[in-house]
């Protein structure tokens, strides 16, 4: 028995005190209680007792710190890689036949994250694809192709397109025309154009060209629906060959097919009328109303190849037809330089040499006519028009000189080769006059716009006479001129020398520039 104190100092029966391994024995223990000097087992968890707890580990607020702040970076450092990888683009996981997506379709940036496919699922995707892919719309097919893996649409081959080849005659202030418009139907938006031949069967002025072409149609809530429009600069010439224009449409919106209604060809020119600088220049709107055409279109999403050379020629010589990846499945028809229906009038070429490029020599005046003479267009005298001298003689008192002013010219006028002709005569003087000189004769156009004059400074005694040739101008190709003479004189007496002149009036004349 192991005897204790209690609280009182009282002995009483207890427990031998805990032995720790490496402890010597208690003294004064009963021998049964004492143990060999040796190590002994850690005491397993609860050994303590419910409540005890192994010894606390203390670390210092350094140590605390940097484990916080490596804490915190691992963790900013996480989030920096999510949000990178969230907004990084990724490669499509499109199937291809025979081969699934792999990092080369990531192209130079390999930054992107490919997804790799199995084959099989490629296959299957295909298989799906070409299964959905079928059927007809409108005058559409559907088919799959095996280029793009695309579900595409194109014409059904049991569709042959028929020509629409209408031809109109209209007339305008300028003239008389003859319109073919041409194109097909169903139209394909993707390969057809419209073909628009322009030729002038009466012209009635100078310089006539196309400026503008547009077609429209309506839709079925009769909206107007511009389908193609281009601003060109196309002389046009009395003569058969066409002035030809091609015209590409399109149609609002992504549908494959439609039909429009109430199509109208609208072809703007322009002219002049007058000659040289009084020419006015003009404007007329032609409207072409396509009867009879209810107006299918098919929008195919298959590409097309350029056709043939051949099937691009347009038999114009003035063209170079081709057709390339710029332009296809469209055909390009380029003016050559220098070669006469380009549509330019250039150097070496004119009215007579081309027509087609520099417009028609033609036209009629009031005395006029425009004809071809050695390869020039020039103006001649109409051989209708008959020429008549005109012989016009004025006596004027002049105080107390008089005189007599005659004037001879041709009706009508050639500003090139003709003359007016003037003789002044002194008739008869007062004996105090002591000297009289014509100083200068103008013709005038108005009341003070000078179409020629001459200096003339003659002294003129009774019965002399003083003669002056002046020409008769004009800029443009023809004028009718009511023209003035005007003489300014000088009369001498007694009191010294006095400035004067005097107007005759001759008729009114035509003036022509050939």
């Amino acid at each position: 028995m192991v005897l204790s104190k209690n609280k009182k100092g009282q002995i009483t029966p207890g427990q031998p005190p805990r032995q720790y391994p490496g402890q010597p024995p208690a003294q004064g223990y009963p021998p049964q209680y004492q143990q060999p000097n040796q190590f002994r087992p850690m005491p397993q968890p609860g050994a303590f007792g419910a409540s005890a707890q192994p010894p606390a580990v203390s670390l210092d607020p350094k140590t605390l710190m940097i484990i916080g702040g490596v804490v915190l970076l691992i963790i900013v450092t996480f989030i920096i890689i999510f949000v990178v990888r969230a907004n990084m683009p990724h490669c499509p996981e499109t199937c291809k036949p025979g081969l699934c997506d792999s990092s080369a379709d990531c192209g130079e940036d390999t930054n992107y994250q490919c997804v790799t496919v199995p084959k099989a699922d490629c296959d299957l995707e295909l298989e799906m694809k070409k299964t959905a892919c079928g059927g007809k719309v409108g005058s559409l097919v559907k088919f799959f192709d095996t280029a793009t893996n695309e579900c595409v649409t194109d014409e059904d081959s049991k569709v042959v397109a028929k020509p629409y080849n209408p031809t109109d005659r209209l007339t305008s202030g300028a003239g008389k025309y003859r319109i073919t418009t041409k194109l097909d139907q169903p139209f394909n938006l993707k390969t057809d154009e419209v073909q628009i031949d322009f030729v002038a069967e009466q012209l009635n002025t100078q310089n006539l060209r196309i400026t503008h072409v547009e077609l429209d149609g309506s839709d079925a809530q009769r909206n107007t629906v511009i389908l193609g429009e281009q601003n060109i600069n196309r002389p046009v010439s009395a003569v058969q060959t066409p002035a030809r224009t091609y015209l590409r449409l399109d149609v609002p919106g992504n549908d494959p097919n439609g039909q429009l209604k109430d199509l109208k060809l609208l072809i703007d020119i322009a002219y002049s009328t007058g000659t040289g600088s009084s020419m006015t220049d003009k404007t007329d709107r032609l409207t072409v109303t396509l009867r009879n055409l209810a107006f299918s279109w098919l929008r195919p999403t298959r590409a097309y190849a350029c056709p043939t050379t051949s099937a691009c020629d347009d038999n114009d010589p003035s063209t170079r037809d081709y057709c390339d990846a710029s332009s296809a499945p469209f055909c390009k028809h380029d003016a050559i330089t220098g070669a006469c229906g380009n549509g330019v009038c250039e150097s070496g070429e004119n009215k007579c040499t081309c027509t087609g490029d520099c417009g028609q020599c033609g036209g009629t005046g009031k005395v006029t006519q425009s004809q071809c003479v050695n390869n020039a267009c020039s103006i001649q005298l109409r051989s209708d028009v008959v020429v008549e001298p005109i012989k016009l003689s004025v006596q004027n008192k002049l105080g107390k000189v008089t005189v007599t002013t005659a004037l001879e010219y041709n009706k009508p006028f050639n500003s090139r080769d003709d003359k007016v002709k003037i003789t002044i005569k002194m008739d008869e003087s007062d004996k105090s006059v002591t000297r009289f000189s014509i100083d200068s004769v103008q013709l005038l156009k108005g009341a003070n716009i000078e179409i020629s004059s001459a200096p003339l400074g003659n002294s003129l005694a009774p019965g002399g006479s003083v003669t002056a040739v002046l020409p008769m101008t004009t800029q443009l190709v023809e004028e009718d001129i009511t023209p003035q003479l005007k003489v300014s004189y000088t009369m001498t007496t007694a009191t010294g020398p006095d400035s004067a002149s005097y107007l005759v009036n001759p008729q009114r004349v035509t003036v022509y520039s050939p």
